[in-house]
């Protein structure tokens, strides 16, 4: 099959074009890459090209250079952990009163029975209590943990892909 390709075009089937502004020129054959589904006859050879008539949606999307194009990655942030150990019995004090901080945990922290290497597993009064005080962000919020990287400052375009 043969296809006449418009010499005034600036770019190449497949090419994603960025543009700072909405406005599109009469030779740029672009699409605007907001996840639409096209007509598979009327834009076959990106079709082809792409493999698919439903174009990705890269509003709101950052792009990164990768080894496995086409790749849709969430967004995320490296997860905080942490861990506190707080000392009760007979013969230790601590600086809050661990029954009523326990019972009051938000957001990351929490609590647990796990002792460790710890022996202690009571208050001065013999009431059991966990050892150990956890930070987990993810408890906050699901955006934490979900990435190995933090989004940098950014400017945003409109992306396009190339049809002819």
């Amino acid at each position: 099959m043969f296809y006449i390709n418009d010499t005034l075009s600036k770019h190449s089937v497949g090419d994603i074009v960025y543009k700072p502004l909405t406005k599109v020129t009469e030779h740029e054959y672009l699409l605007l890459l907001d996840g639409q589904t096209i007509d598979g006859v009327t834009y076959k050879r990106l079709v082809d090209y792409l493999g698919t008539n439903v174009l990705p949606n890269l509003n709101g999307r950052y792009l990164r250079a990768d080894t496995t194009p086409g790749t849709m990655v969430e967004a995320g942030l490296p997860n905080i952990t942490g861990r506190a150990h707080a000392l009760v019995g007979p013969n230790s004090r601590i600086a809050w009163d661990i029954k009523d901080t326990i019972s009051g945990l938000t957001g990351p922290f929490y609590a647990d029975g796990s002792y460790g290497a710890y022996a202690s597993s009571t208050t001065t009064n013999g009431e059991t209590l966990p050892h150990d005080l956890h930070f987990d962000a993810s408890r906050s919020s699901a955006i934490y943990g979900k990435s190995d990287t933090v989004t940098p400052l950014t400017y945003t375009v409109r992306a396009y892909i190339c049809y002819a």
